[in-house]
């Protein structure tokens, strides 16, 4: 028979120290301290819920050396937690990996705090009724499979088995980089009660047949792709119910993102718009996309110019022009290129095809991978 009831609470990828590199200095100085407001607010949390344990999944740091002063409100924070009782239990991640200067090798954590070390699965059994396995990322190999084969020892004892990985997750060929592979056949192997993932920066459920798994995400917004809500997950262990997986919302500075199709809107709409949406706790991201045949248009709607008319209204603000001006697709087009080949293809194809916004984004694509741009 199980112990009783356990409560966790999972988090991961906080990047304290995260660059913000595109935010006015100032800004980007009052974002990190956010960063620590939101460890503080994942504390009151854990206390909140009188969570057994804190997970955290990789990523706590931005990187593996962050200064004093960021380790001591971190370090700071885990005290509170201490004088409730509550464990800290992390894995180094990519971005915070073990090495000869890692904090994790030389920082003073209070003895609350248990961090796996070794890069093959370790155990800790410092919570009565659970048993926590665990092991950092490691880049030495970074594609090995460490679920791979992994059952769980009911035989051993009654205690409730966690794993906390840090990697990528193999359920759904997405094109992500393939290292620390977690694969959702593994994870339905494996027999643990939760499998606790750490890596991805938005909440994602991972579960596999009877065997519940989720990235929790990061609580903050790191930038532009993490407008979903910021979550936490409460992970309720028991013996007769199972466990369950509750995502709590944490609360993080707004994000919002604008598009704006070139052609569908004038100059002047597109400020009135903008300035209708002036606040100075938002960070705002304009996107200006689409394929015109006017350069003079695609001039006209200048990222360079918006942002420096309409940055003081924001606490951030981003201005991404996307557009393509197309080549006079009239013309003969030279058969010895590859981009003579591409336009006249993408030119029947405009012809033919009933999906012309399909062909469009491809002829944008083609035609920036073509003067050298990323895609």
């Amino acid at each position: 028979m199980l112990q009783g009831r356990i409560t966790l609470l999972h988090t991961s990828d906080l990047h304290i120290e995260w660059l913000f590199e595109r935010y006015p200095t100032q800004m980007r100085q009052k974002r990190r301290r956010e960063i620590l407001g939101v460890w503080d607010r994942l504390a009151d949390l854990a206390v909140e819920r009188q969570v057994a344990a804190a997970l955290v999944t990789g990523d706590l740091f931005h990187s593996p050396t962050p200064s004093l002063g960021s380790l001591a409100a971190v370090v700071s924070t885990m005290r509170r937690l201490e004088e409730h009782g509550i464990k800290v239990v992390i894995i180094p991640g990519n971005h915070d990996p073990l090495g000869a200067n890692s904090v994790f090798q030389w920082g003073d954590f209070p003895r609350n705090v248990y961090i796996f070390l070794e890069p093959e699965l370790g155990t800790y059994d410092g919570i009565e009724g659970l048993t926590i396995h665990g092991a950092p990322y490691y880049a030495a190999d970074k594609t090995r499979r460490l679920l791979q084969g992994f059952q769980v020892n009911r035989a051993l004892g009654n205690n409730f088995q966690v794993a906390m990985l840090h990697g990528t997750f193999k359920g759904v060929p997405v094109g992500d980089e393939d290292y620390s592979p977690i694969y959702p056949e593994d994870i339905a192997e494996s027999g643990f009660d939760y499998v606790a993932l750490g890596h991805y920066h938005d909440y994602r459920d991972c579960s596999s047949q009877t065997v519940k798994s989720a990235y929790p995400g990061s609580p903050v917004r790191l930038g532009f792709g993490n407008l979903a809500p910021r979550r936490a997950l409460i992970v309720t262990l028991d013996p007769l119910e199972g466990t369950s997986i509750e995502p709590v919302e944490i609360a993080d500075r707004r994000y919002e993102v604008v598009e704006q199709e070139i052609g569908q809107l004038s100059l002047v709409d597109l400020y009135e718009k903008i300035r209708r949406m002036a606040d100075p706790e938002l960070c705002l991201k304009v996107l200006i996309e689409g394929i015109t045949a006017d350069p003079d248009l695609a001039r006209g709607f200048s990222a360079g110019e918006i942002s420096g008319q309409f940055a003081p209204l924001f606490f951030h603000l981003e201005v991404e022009d996307r557009t393509t001006v197309l080549p006079d697709l009239s013309d003969n087009l030279d058969q010895t290129t590859v981009k003579g080949i591409f336009l006249q293809k993408c030119r029947k194809m405009l012809e033919e095809s009933p999906e012309r916004r399909v062909v469009e984004e491809a002829l944008r694509l083609g035609l920036r991978a073509l003067r050298g741009g990323s895609l």
